[in-house]
């Protein structure tokens, strides 16, 4: 397996343009992924949210804060995920993300 092409190290680690061939795999993902968490056998006493938010395929609900970053200016990003694991993702990475999440989301429809 090669790591450098699972969807957290491109959204988290990789701090250059996303390639094209690679970008679309970031489905829904803006940062990060579960998909290690829900194969992950230590993992099966996990509780599922019921929070509509956080389910996948609720992109139409992420649209207004995948907007909020595309718009944010870079110190409000930083301010937003200072003191947090999500400070591992810069400013216009969080930007490349949503921005490759919502151009997926329209090639999708």
């Amino acid at each position: 397996m090669d790591a450098r092409r699972c969807v957290s190290y491109l959204t988290i680690e990789h701090r250059d343009e996303l390639p094209p061939s690679l970008s679309h795999r970031l489905g829904e993902w803006v940062f990060g992924c579960d998909d290690c968490q829900t194969a992950c056998p230590f993992n099966h006493w996990e509780i599922n949210t019921r929070e509509s938010e956080f389910m996948a395929g609720s992109l139409d609900a992420a649209r207004p804060l995948l907007d909020d970053i595309l718009s944010a200016d870079p110190q409000e990003l930083k301010r937003a995920h200072k003191h947090r694991a999500t400070s591992r993702a810069k400013p216009d990475m969080w930007k490349r993300n949503a921005a490759a999440v919502m151009n997926g989301s329209r090639a999708r429809t």
